[in-house]
C-alpha cells in the first residue's frame, strides 16, 4: 500500500505491548528500501484489536481505521486517522461506536464501498453471536457520520469459526458478496447477502 502517495510502498503494523498499542509506519524509500519505523502512533488504549487501511474520506490518500474498546460504555468503537500524503501525519478525527458489539475479540471488520455510492462502509463479523453487521457511511464531513448499525439476516447459521472476513463480487451483479474464511480448516463460505 502507498500512504504517502509517493509511488513507492508502505508498511504498517499494530503491534500491542502490556502497556501501549502503537502503529508502527515505515515509509518506502525506493522500491526495495524502506525507512525502519519512521512514525509510530501511541493508540493510548489497551483494547486495540484490530487495524484497516482504506481511505474513508474520499480524498484519495488512505487513512487508518482502529477497532477499539470505548472506555465508558464497553462497546466496540473504530476510530479514524485521516492521513495527509504531504505531511505524513495521521489526525484522529473522531469515532463511531457500535453499541450492539463488545466482545471485541471475536470481531472481523471488513471495509469497502458496499452499497455503490462512492463512500466506505463499515462490515463486521462477530463469532460470538454468529452475526453480520453493517454500517453504512452517509457523509464526511469533518469525521465519518454512519447509519446504525444494522444486524443481517442470513438463512440458516454461519457455523463457521470466522478467521477473517472480506467483499468481493461473485455472481457478477455487480454488488458485493460476503467471503467468511474458517479458522480451523483451509474452507471458505460465501454469503450472497449483498449480492441478491
Amino acid at each position: 500500500m502507498d500512504l504517502d502517495n509517493d509511488t513507492y510502498y508502505d508498511g504498517v503494523n499494530l503491534t500491542r505491548t502490556k502497556k501501549a498499542a502503537l502503529i508502527n509506519i515505515s515509509y518506502g524509500l525506493s522500491n526495495f528500501k524502506q525507512e525502519r519505523f519512521q512514525k509510530a502512533i501511541d493508540l493510548q488504549s489497551l483494547d486495540v484489536q484490530q487495524l484497516q487501511v482504506d481511505d474513508i474520506n474520499g480524498d484519495g490518500v488512505l487513512d487508518l481505521l482502529v477497532l477499539d474498546k470505548d472506555s465508558s460504555s464497553g462497546a466496540a468503537r473504530i476510530r479514524f486517522f485521516v492521513g495527509n500524503a504531504g505531511s505524513r501525519i495521521f489526525t484522529e478525527t473522531g469515532s463511531v461506536l457500535v453499541p450492539q458489539l463488545s466482545n471485541l475479540e471475536n470481531l472481523r471488520l471488513y471495509s469497502a464501498d458496499l452499497n455503490g455510492d462512492s463512500k466506505v462502509d463499515l462490515l463486521f463479523a462477530d463469532d460470538l453471536s454468529q452475526s453480520l453487521y453493517l454500517l453504512n457511511q452517509i457523509s464526511f464531513a469533518a469525521s465519518p457520520v454512519f447509519e446504525d448499525a444494522i444486524q443481517i439476516s442470513v438463512s440458516g447459521s454461519l457455523s463457521i469459526d470466522i478467521r477473517s472476513i472480506e467483499c468481493r463480487d461473485l455472481n457478477a451483479d455487480g454488488k458485493p458478496d460476503v467471503i467468511l474464511k474458517d479458522k480451523s480448516s483451509s474452507s471458505s463460505k460465501v454469503f450472497y447477502l449483498l449480492g441478491q
